[in-house]
């Protein structure tokens, strides 16, 4: 029996979706460090892919993905 999803999760989902298109954006303008890291199954890891093509050129997506993570402050 698989286990499903209550709704008010998936409203919520939706909300956070919507609005991280504006963080990752504003981040990125105000030159946070922004590294790309997850544990997730493959269609969500490349869902923020394309979260972030949509709001990010593909340079810094790519240094994000490969760079960003091994840098400190």
């Amino acid at each position: 029996m698989g286990r499903q999803v209550p709704k008010y999760s998936l409203e919520k989902a939706k909300l956070i979706a919507k609005n991280s298109y504006k963080v990752v954006k504003r981040a990125h303008e105000l030159g946070v460090n922004i590294a790309y890291g997850t544990d997730a199954p493959a269609p969500i890891m490349l869902a923020e892919f394309d979260l972030r093509a949509k709001v990010l050129p593909a340079a810094a997506i790519l240094q994000q993905a490969t760079c960003n993570g091994g840098e400190t402050g």
